[in-house]
């Protein structure tokens, strides 16, 4: 588990395409990114938690790519109040980016679970 927080955060500096979810337009500003490397099994991401504290967005982009390309993008159908989950295969070691934003700009803290699963 990640503890974590958009709030001051840098805008992120990557050059990252449309990854859907909510508000995707006002792109990545008060988010924060994690690295992870593919182990090849499913990833599951999730900040269903009572210490997160605002609406959540996850998005997933692989970066093995030279254009990064958006591999998973959060859903709130299985968590309560904004808070997120996602999942994607993650290849046998490939590069991906885990962004951490809030939906339409907002901040907060956040704690962020990644579960690993073989297919």
């Amino acid at each position: 588990e990640i503890i974590g927080t958009t709030v001051n955060s840098a805008p992120s500096s990557l050059q990252l395409p449309y990854c859907g979810g909510a508000d995707s337009s006002s792109g990545f500003s008060g988010s924060s990114s994690y690295k992870y490397i593919g182990e090849g099994q499913e990833v599951f991401l999730s900040t269903c938690s009572s210490y997160t504290n605002f609406d959540t967005a996850i998005r997933v982009f692989n970066r093995d790519t030279q254009i990064p390309s958006c591999v998973s993008t959060s859903t709130t159908s299985l968590c309560s109040q904004g808070r997120t989950v996602a999942s994607f295969y993650g290849e046998e070691g490939s590069e991906y980016e885990i962004i951490i934003s809030g939906k339409y700009g907002i901040q907060g803290n956040y704690k962020l679970s990644v579960f690993s699963a073989e297919r």
